[in-house]
């Protein structure tokens, strides 16, 4: 599976309330062939994703947020596009939020090529990047 395809790929929105660590997934997943799309924070998301006419294929959010957690969001977006897929990141996996969490989950720190072959795997992409269709269910897991 290539992890550096030479053409553009499925759109990511990205929510992350630290200004670098969303700067660094941007960075990776934009090299990657991605559109991003940034938000700093989930009332950001939840702007960018209901004025996005475009599928949103992918949400790739931090678990522990201000103001909510990640599967309290990935809740609310995915009930509006239930094809969009999830993964939540956090440096703290055994906070009850993750350890509550249903969904995919990839751990901080990570490297470049481990976030793209989790979204590569999330996503269903073939060799050429192609994802596959259908969605995943989330279920809010106690924030």
């Amino acid at each position: 599976m290539a992890l550096w395809p030479t053409e553009i790929m499925e759109t990511v929105l990205v929510v992350e309330d630290n200004p670098l660590v969303l700067r660094f997934l941007s960075l990776c997943l934009t090299q990657a062939g991605h559109k991003v799309l940034s938000a700093a924070g989930p009332e950001e998301a939840r702007l960018v994703e209901a004025e996005y006419a475009e599928e949103i294929h992918l949400l790739l959010s931090d678990l522990i947020m201000l103001n909510t957690c990640g599967p309290h969001l990935a809740a609310a977006l995915t009930a509006r596009r239930p094809e969009m897929r999830v993964i939540l990141i956090s440096g703290n996996p055994d906070d009850p939020r993750a350890l509550n969490y249903n969904g995919h989950f990839l751990r901080k720190p990570f490297l470049p090529s481990d976030l793209l072959r989790k979204v590569n795997e999330v996503l269903g992409c073939d060799a050429r990047g192609s994802a596959s269709s259908g969605g995943n269910k989330i279920r809010s897991a106690g924030c």
